[in-house]
């Protein structure tokens, strides 16, 4: 609970070790600002992906070779500041209808350290470089920590699709970055919309690196003007049709008429 408002399923702390084996005593001192409640210690263990079942079953799923990167640490990168177009991601606020830079140091002193958070209107930008649109995917990790509740715009190709939060967990969701590999996302609703990670699956995402232009830059203050459209639904696989042969309709009757012999059974005693 800060003063701002009670958030939820904030992460605390996030570390990689190559030591499965080892042992951790994790030890967590709080002040009088605040109140912290624990709901768990997650650990993870990913599968071998040089295990060719595993490979063949993220394969079957786009989730081969992904490659997780923190958006808070792009943000943090090489110094990014208003008066240039260092760093790897870029952060904006709108007031008055402009769009202005945010301070950096905001994010490196204040709030949570696994994830950024964009208030009503904010929005932040990368640039994908070397992004494939034939053998990539890539997903955006957010959740709305206050109440579950939020909604953003995300880039879709071209346009703008809108896209509802309904998590206090992160969650994963598909975004189609521009040619260019561009990619905003604004919040458009009314609660905190936490943003955590870029993952990029699919061929050569090793080359996938990130950074921000001036043509990004344009394009992040000019996506309120983008065309926003639904998402296309996946479509079903078809129900092949089965023709049913005349010797199975009397069977399909029995059975009907057995499944409601046994309904009167139950209600009134065997007949």
């Amino acid at each position: 609970e800060y003063e701002s408002g009670a958030l939820y399923n904030v992460p605390t702390l996030s570390f990689k070790t190559p030591d499965a084996s080892a042992t951790y005593t994790l030890t967590i001192t709080t002040n009088n600002q605040s109140n912290y409640k624990l709901d768990g210690v997650r650990v993870y263990h990913p599968a071998d992906e040089t295990n060719e079942t595993v490979q063949n079953a993220y394969a079957n799923d786009d989730e081969q070779n992904a490659v997780f990167t923190q958006v808070r640490q792009m943000l943090l990168q090489d110094g990014f500041n208003t008066g240039s177009v260092e760093g790897a991601a870029y952060t904006d606020q709108v007031r008055d209808g402009s769009h202005t830079t945010n301070v950096v140091s905001t994010y490196t002193d204040y709030g949570p350290k696994n994830e950024v958070y964009l208030a009503t209107g904010n929005g932040i930008a990368v640039k994908i470089d070397n992004y494939n649109p034939d053998t990539q995917r890539v997903m955006i990790g957010l959740s709305a920590p206050e109440a579950g509740a939020g909604s953003v715009n995300l880039t879709n190709d071209a346009n703008a699709a809108p896209l509802a939060i309904t998590s206090v967990n992160d969650m994963y969701y598909n975004v189609t970055p521009t040619a260019e590999g561009y990619v905003f996302i604004q919040n458009t609703g009314t609660s905190l919309i936490a943003v955590t990670n870029i993952k990029v699956t699919g061929a050569d995402t090793s080359a996938v690196t990130y950074s921000v232009d001036e043509d990004l830059l344009a394009y992040a203050a000019n996506f309120d003007s983008l065309e926003v459209t639904e998402p296309t639904p996946d479509e079903p696989d078809p129900i092949p049709d089965t023709p049913v042969q005349n010797d199975s309709i009397s069977a399909i009757i029995h059975a009907i008429w057995a499944q409601v012999k046994t309904s009167i059974d139950r209600l009134f005693g065997r007949l």
